[in-house]
């Protein structure tokens, strides 16, 4: 796995634990502002290091992220990364006197309030499970060929395709999401992080629920940061059900015609047409009421998400393009195929949607 992590380019990128940083800046500042006359040069190299190596972090965090915040979250980031180069220049001045003690108090104050605005309320996620693999595909392994691991081709056997849930490249997707989205998140909390996990009654997205749950407790064991994870499973993202043969034959017969072929044109026509003609489909759960248990989801996680309190809460469902899509089109008449690992976000009744790494916003709830 760590071979795999590295080739992929996962950890690369210089994180830090926010939350740990801040606590040793404060009381170097506090020190500062209580005995002047003995913080030595040694200290005021401490404060320097410090505030710049959460200067660097918080200030790719805001560049990464640049789409992903709201107005008034990114202006609250904006202020704390401004505050925190101010202490970087003022520190890294060799001569202390008390007027830069003073300015350094001045800016860290004002750090502290920003960033403490930026987190007080996390966010709710819907992801799409990952692409479910093919009969041929590359897969990661040992190439005799290259003399190393490296994409090879794979065939698999009917059997070993019933057993495998996602596709190579689908792993490799879902730990990129992991690692370049969800880890910045929770080390960039200046306080402690719950993430709640829910899944549907399907094992694929129970597989990528633990995944996230192991893949994040490592991360944060690694950064030393409080990381409490809650796994559930929750019908309101469940698959289409109860289903009838009638559905089934639809799907499969697209999916069918769509073997091979990456836009699953096919199999999104089979789907529109099952929204518009609910009623040729009796005996299978009608669109509305999937997209009013989806639209559930997410008020209910976003209230959870408001009491959090003293703790920054995210909560992440993995569900399914059938679930999803509904949504979308009963919401905002987006009718788009729902690739794997788009992500629905929803923040204080706002739902936007990631399509191809652009966020677009779809009317309040």
């Amino acid at each position: 796995m760590n071979e795999f992590m590295e080739n992929f380019g996962f950890g690369k990128r210089r994180n830090i634990n926010a939350e740990k940083f801040l606590i040793d800046l404060e009381g170097i500042v506090r020190d500062m502002s209580e005995d002047f006359p003995e913080f030595n040069n040694l200290k005021r190299e401490m404060l320097h290091s410090i505030s710049e190596k959460l200067y660097d972090f918080y200030d790719n965090f805001l560049h990464n992220f640049d789409d992903d915040f709201t107005v008034e979250n990114k202006s609250y980031l904006t202020k704390a990364v401004h505050s925190l180069k101010e202490i970087v220049n003022i520190s890294s001045a060799k001569n202390m006197d008390y007027k830069k003690a003073e300015y350094i108090k001045k800016y860290f104050n004002l750090l502290k309030k920003d960033i403490g605005r930026w987190s007080q309320t996390g966010d709710v996620y819907l992801i799409r499970h990952p692409e479910k693999p093919q009969k041929n595909e590359k897969r990661w392994g040992w190439s005799s060929e290259a003399g190393k691991n490296d994409w090879i081709e794979s065939k698999y056997t009917d059997e070993e395709l019933k057993k495998r849930e996602w596709s190579w490249e689908g792993a490799v997707e879902t730990y990129k999401l992991f690692s370049r989205y969800f880890t910045p998140i929770i080390l960039a909390a200046p306080k402690p992080v719950v993430l709640n996990i829910y899944v549907s009654d399907q094992k694929r997205t129970q597989m990528l629920g633990e995944a996230l749950s192991k893949y994040q407790k490592k991360i944060a064991e690694q950064y030393g940061k409080y990381l409490k994870i809650d796994y559930t499973r929750d019908t309101d993202i469940k698959l289409v059900g109860p289903y009838t043969d009638k559905y089934v034959n639809l799907i499969r017969g697209a999916r069918k015609l769509d073997k091979g072929q990456k836009d699953h044109e096919h199999e999104f026509e089979a789907q529109l047409y099952w929204m518009s003609h609910p009623d040729e489909f009796p005996g299978t759960e009608k669109p509305k009421d999937i997209a009013k248990r989806v639209r559930r989801f997410l008020v209910r996680r976003w209230d959870d998400v408001k009491r959090s309190g003293n703790v920054y809460n995210i909560s992440v469902g993995f569900s399914h393009k059938e679930s999803i899509l509904p949504f979308l089109v009963e919401s905002a008449g987006f009718k788009e195929f729902i690739e794997p690992l788009e992500i629905i976000k929803y923040h204080d009744s706002q739902v936007y949607f990631k399509k191809t790494k652009t966020w677009r916003t779809i009317k309040p709830l």
